[in-house]
């Protein structure tokens, strides 16, 4: 089963830019779609071709070297965020759509961004923005040049040159313009590794809306030196990207002596939806060791805290703490 041959990158050279923006919608919307839904998985793999196929993705970087056996186009493919995690894809789409629902009669200014280019998933969320958003211009930051002009080429292609502008440089430096929505997708597994929070509070200190807007922390514990972790999951506390710098939540023990804690985070919009949500599901939804406590029992609470965005537990300042 495959997809007609209008979507290829010939054929839409060949349309207008309103042309493009129309086969943008329709592909942004059933990329949106139930996960399972065959057409949502065939528009992804459509995306894909467009972007490492025919034209695209050759202009931005050297091909990748097969070394192990597989087409150039899959060792492409399986680095593409798009192809690792549709679910979050879809789940940002699916958000933006809300954020658009919410502000379409509410004034504010006509602008959006978005943290990150490409041409991977950053850049279906900045076509959704110009999509659901259609009185705005989007302005969207990157640092990597070779990821900017490649961004700048899969928005010609979908027609949108002209609502779409690609900033070179670092966002934590710029001056940012006041938005009607923002958008990042810097995060890393627990908000550890990445400065996805600290660059989430500065998108909102101008964006009358963020996506997402924080994130559950969710926390486990196991017998000290069992290694891994359980099924069984307590949410533990939120973090505002708005206002929160530092994570900080309380998990129950489900047994005494020594335990090892691990934590994971999903995220959520202003609404309390779902950005991306589902434990394990996604590679910023996978979990991390935190550290250790000694607890009397079943039931007590350990009080959890750590700094985001840091490589390591040591510059993360992480302490897990008994609380009689």
């Amino acid at each position: 089963m495959s997809l007609p041959a209008r979507y290829a990158t010939p054929e839409l050279r060949k349309l207008n830019p309103s042309g493009r923006r129309a086969m943008a919608a329709e592909m942004l919307g059933r990329m949106a779609e139930p996960a399972g839904n065959d057409a949502r998985a065939l528009f992804f793999t459509t995306w894909l071709d467009l972007v490492v196929g025919d034209g695209v993705y050759d202009i931005c970087a050297p091909p990748p070297k097969d070394v192990s056996g597989h087409s150039a186009w899959d060792a492409l493919a399986s680095a593409t965020l798009v192809r690792k995690n549709p679910a979050r894809t879809a789940g940002y789409i699916q958000a933006i759509q809300r954020a658009a629902r919410r502000r379409a009669d509410a004034p504010g200014p006509s602008v959006a961004m978005a943290l990150g280019a490409g041409c991977g998933s950053t850049a279906l969320l900045e076509l959704a923005l110009a999509t659901y958003f259609p009185n705005v211009q989007i302005q969207t930051y990157e640092l990597d040049p070779t990821a900017a002009r490649c961004a700048r080429t899969m928005i010609k292609l979908m027609g949108y040159e002209d609502r779409i502008s690609v900033i070179e440089g670092d966002v934590m430096a710029a001056q940012l313009p006041e938005a009607q929505l923002a958008v990042t997708e810097t995060f890393m597994a627990a908000l550890m590794g990445e400065n996805g929070v600290a660059i989430a509070r500065k998108l909102s200190q101008t964006g009358a809306e963020i996506i997402p807007a924080g994130a559950r922390l969710w926390a486990t514990d196991v017998t000290a030196g069992v290694g891994g972790c359980t099924d069984v999951w307590q949410e533990a506390g939120f973090v505002d990207f708005s206002t929160d710098d530092i994570v900080r939540g309380v998990l129950l023990s489900t047994g005494g002596g020594w335990r090892d804690v691990h934590v994971a985070t999903t995220y959520d919009d202003m609404a309390g939806e779902p950005v991306v949500g589902g434990l394990w599901t996604d590679s910023i939804t996978r979990h991390s060791y935190l550290g250790r406590c000694e607890v009397p029992g079943a039931g007590a609470a350990m009080g959890l805290s750590y700094l985001p965005g840091r490589e390591t537990l040591a510059e993360a300042q992480a302490t897990v703490r008994y609380q009689p």
